[in-house]
């Protein structure tokens, strides 16, 4: 079972899966970030990882758009 921690971004880059009684944190290429015990860890480092992607990204595209 997949969980996101943000409901508004559909294209999150990372999400929680749920497997034998843990809870992975994965990128969306299903890279295995970390492993938690609860999902409220999970999830909030999720919303921490795909917070800072879009900072990141958002910055980047600046960036790239101020030198064009």
């Amino acid at each position: 079972m997949t969980h996101s921690a943000d409901d508004t971004d559909s294209e999150s880059a990372y999400s929680v899966t749920e497997g034998q009684g843990k809870h992975e944190v994965r990128s969306a290429s299903g890279l295995v970030v970390m492993v938690c015990n609860d999902l409220p860890s999970a999830q909030h480092y999720v919303s921490l990882l795909n917070q800072a992607y879009r900072n990141g990204y958002k910055a980047g595209y600046r960036h790239a758009r101020s030198k064009g």
